[in-house]
């Protein structure tokens, strides 16, 4: 969430950094499929089905893209009370 929050501070004209503070670690994607014994490694696409800072067409084109590329892909945020297709349409364009 680091980016998120650096660009919406830029985009605010927000940049003094002062109270933030970033700390890296895992990622849940990456921690996930560790625990799942497949861990990502090589080249892979990690895609936000979030449709609230991107666009939704924006994402399936690059769902489609990444197939495309036969990348492993990453799906995270996919799925929120709001948003309810847009898992099993990624599904469908990843195929």
């Amino acid at each position: 969430m680091a980016g998120l929050v650096l660009e919406v501070m830029h985009a605010r004209g927000l940049s003094d950094l002062g109270g933030v503070e970033i700390v890296p670690g895992v990622s849940a994607l990456n921690a996930a499929a560790a625990l799942l014994g497949v861990p990502l490694m090589g080249d892979f696409a990690a895609i936000s089905l979030s449709d609230a800072p991107t666009p939704w067409p924006v994402i399936r084109k690059r769902l489609a893209l990444a197939a495309e590329g036969d990348f492993v892909i990453a799906l995270y945020i996919a799925r929120s009370h709001r948003r309810t297709t847009q898992l099993a349409e990624a599904c469908a364009i990843i195929g």
